[in-house]
């Protein structure tokens, strides 16, 4: 399983009622790393929340992640962090308490643990680069070019 493949889960998961994007800059203009995908709850039944997602194909990549807590400080731009993986990569019982997990089984996201919702101020910084990874999706659907 690629992290692309993932990637087409979640946009399918969250293709309705969200904006979701991959590949998110942590602050736009400015390098202070990329949060794997976000989806961003655009109606009140969404609540509109922005979720973060990290995926991770592979144990060792996650057990990293949590070495190198710095390495996910997206975490605190988002109303929910999500750790995303292939079934048995994870077990939920190692992730710090905040983080949700969803897995991938049969071809299918599975929800196992729910990620605690945060009610804090977005960064526009980070607001802003969102809307700049739209803003380019949107270009290219005119153009009839795709993004991978």
């Amino acid at each position: 399983m690629t992290e692309k493949d993932i990637r087409d889960l979640l946009e399918t998961r969250y293709g309705r009622g969200y904006v979701f994007c991959a590949q998110v800059a942590t602050e736009s203009g400015a390098f202070g790393g990329y949060v794997d995908a976000v989806a961003m709850g655009i109606w009140p039944s969404t609540g509109y929340e922005v979720h973060g997602f990290e995926i991770k194909t592979n144990r060792s990549d996650f057990l990293r992640e949590l070495k190198q807590p710095e390495k996910s400080r997206a975490r605190d731009y988002v109303n929910r962090w999500w750790i995303v993986a292939p079934f048995g990569c994870i077990d939920k019982r190692e992730l710090p308490e905040d983080w949700g997990l969803l897995e991938v089984k049969n071809g299918k996201l599975k929800q196992i643990k729910w990620a605690t919702k945060y009610d804090r101020p977005i960064p526009i910084s980070f607001m802003a680069s969102i809307l700049r990874r739209v803003a380019k999706i949107d270009i290219n659907i005119i153009n009839g070019t795709s993004i991978q």
